[in-house]
C-alpha cells in the first residue's frame, strides 16, 4: 500500500515481484505480494515528467536521465531506459492474479497526477489478464469531501480517504480478511 510516490513503489513491487535482477542483495526470497492498494500513483514516468503537473520533471533527478523515451509497451525484463524501467506501466504484462486497487482523484482535482495515469495502467493490466479495480470519485464527490480546485486532492489526503473509505474497507476485507 502506498500513496503518491509510495503508491508508485507499491505497484513496482507488485509488478516486478518475480524479477531477481532488481535487487540481488535482498536475499533468496523475493517479495510475495498478495494485494496492492495504490493512491494516486505515477505509473508512466516519461508522460508524468512531461505533463503540466506541478511535479513536472520530478522523475529525472531520481533516474539520472531525462525522461523523454516513451513507454511503448510492457516487457518481461528490463524495459529500456531507467525512466521507462521505473514505470509500472512498462511491467503491466507481468501481472498475476493478485488484486490491485488504484484510487485516483479526477481531473482537475489532483494537481500532481493526471487521471489518465491510472486509466492507462488499468487498461494495460486488464488486457494482460490482471485483477485491477480503478476507483476515481467524481469531481462532485471530491468537492463534497471538502476539496476545491484551489486546494486539490492528491493521494490519500482527507478528501480521497473520505471519498474512498467504503471501497477501501471492502477491498481490504475481501482480499485480506477482517480483523
Amino acid at each position: 500500500m502506498g500513496a503518491s510516490a509510495g503508491a508508485h513503489l507499491a505497484l513496482m513491487v507488485a509488478l516486478t515481484e518475480d524479477r531477481d535482477d532488481l535487487d540481488p542483495e535482498c536475499g533468496d526470497e523475493p517479495p510475495e505480494v498478495t494485494f496492492t492498494l495504490a493512491y494516486a500513483p505515477p505509473t508512466d514516468l516519461p508522460t508524468f515528467s512531461a505533463s503540466e503537473s506541478i511535479a513536472k520533471g520530478a522523475p529525472s533527478p531520481y533516474v539520472s536521465e531525462d525522461c523523454q523515451t516513451p513507454v511503448v509497451g510492457c516487457t518481461q525484463g528490463r524495459a529500456g531506459t531507467r525512466c521507462v524501467d521505473a514505470s509500472p506501466l512498462a511491467h503491466a504484462c507481468s501481472v498475476d492474479d493478485d488484486p490491485i486497487v488504484v484510487l485516483q482523484a479526477p481531473d482537475p482535482s489532483d494537481p500532481f497526477v493526471a487521471q489518465a495515469q491510472a486509466e492507462v495502467l488499468g487498461a494495460a493490466i486488464a488486457s494482460n489478464g490482471g485483477d485491477i479495480t480503478l476507483f476515481g470519485p467524481s469531481y462532485d464527490v471530491v468537492r463534497a469531501s471538502g476539496c476545491t480546485p484551489e486546494t486539490g486532492s492528491h493521494a490519500s489526503d482527507a478528501c480521497m480517504l473520505q471519498a474512498s473509505q467504503e471501497l477501501v474497507t471492502r477491498a481490504i476485507t475481501d482480499h485480506l480478511g477482517a480483523r
